[in-house]
């Protein structure tokens, strides 16, 4: 049977579970449950063992997991505890594939549909250079990557790309952040009974954006009259609705031109004026925050940098992330604004203190 984005993801699940070393020999009945829960679908118990007996020994995924069953403990477990589907080795010809295609890509990344990829394709031949120069068990011993985490709702990112391109308008069911923990909700359910903490959108959808690892659709939504983010991560469930797609001017480039990250107010941006120690500022030069930086000054120990940008919140937490490397300058309210979050940090810390006091 091929392999399908669905029953891989439910691989990378249960690879998972039969890792975790918290909870050790999963049965049947949890790696249904822990996939329901990760994957928002209705699974059955006849798909699971399939999928075990796939990663065990079918071509296709290639896997051939050592996956056995305790008796005793009634669960499984890897005969080899070092084993994962994410250490399946690269032969030597599929490398030689991977560089070419590779640089093949690179040629092109002058073009505008290529050149978003070009850190992606520079990464790629970085780590096949990297993988000739070193054995397997070198490249893990002196090479490590950064991994991003599994993020929930990324099912979602198909359809919705769809319903962008063929003007459908989405109805969603979006979970609130002043819920916790999302409960399970199958990906079968339809949004008539919504559940705890949820809420019913109509969305005509614009875009998808990815920041930080987490993924966006920005649209316009029909209760707020406005256009509108949601995180993939907080929508429980989705399906198409037959109303009349709202067409819109919305420019992405525009839309998100002054500002950093997912928030962006739609008001004229102010200019700020940030002073940074000479040695930090070296990180904001060689990898700029944002297209309207610019220096302003340059002293012996001080750089100061100007901006003209909303300082959301994830601005914000840019300055204070940076610590007493930095100074906002100008705005006067913005300064005075991170002095204020400054001071109820600093007030959290000395209450705390004085309670063990």
């Amino acid at each position: 049977m091929p392999v399908t984005k669905h029953s891989f993801a439910r691989y990378q699940v249960i690879d998972a579970c039969i890792r975790n070393k918290q909870r050790s020999y999963p049965g049947i009945d949890y790696l249904i449950e822990r996939c329901i829960q990760r994957l928002d679908q209705q699974i059955s118990r006849s798909t699971i063992e399939k999928d075990l007996k796939a990663m065990k020994d079918d071509p296709e995924p290639g896997y051939y997991a050592p996956i056995r069953f305790d008796r005793i403990k009634r669960g499984y477990y890897y005969e080899d505890p070092e084993f994962s589907i994410s250490n399946i080795q690269v032969k030597e010809e599929d490398i030689d594939a991977i560089e070419f295609a590779a640089k093949i890509l690179r040629q092109y990344r002058g073009f505008h549909m290529v050149k978003r990829y070009a850190e992606a394709i520079d990464r790629i031949i970085d780590v096949v250079d990297v993988r000739r120069i070193l054995s397997m068990e070198e490249f893990e011993e002196y090479v490590q990557f950064e991994t991003p985490p599994y993020m929930e709702g990324t099912g979602y990112i198909e359809p919705i790309i769809r319903a962008i391109k063929e003007k459908k308008v989405l109805r969603i069911e979006h979970l609130s952040f002043n819920v916790f923990k999302p409960p399970p909700v199958s990906a079968q359910s339809t949004l008539k009974g919504t559940a705890p903490g949820t809420t019913s959108r109509i969305l005509h959808p614009y875009l998808l954006k990815e920041h930080n690892n987490r993924w966006y659709v920005i649209g316009w939504d029909e209760k707020e009259k406005d256009i509108r983010t949601f995180g993939l991560d907080r929508i429980k469930s989705i399906e198409p609705v037959d109303n009349p797609y709202r067409k819109s001017d919305f420019d992405p480039h525009e839309y998100f031109k002054y500002t950093i990250g997912i928030i962006a107010p739609q008001s004229k941006p102010p200019q700020i004026k940030i002073e940074f120690t000479k040695q930090q500022a070296q990180y904001l030069i060689t990898q700029p925050i944002h297209h309207s930086q610019r220096v302003l000054k340059e002293t012996k120990d001080k750089v100061v940098f100007g901006f003209e940008l909303h300082p959301t919140y994830e601005f914000i937490s840019f300055i204070l992330g940076h610590k007493d490397n930095v100074k906002v300058l100008t705005p006067e309210w913005l300064k005075d604004r991170v002095i204020e979050i400054i001071n109820r940090m600093l007030k959290q810390y000395t209450a705390s203190e004085r309670k063990k006091g």
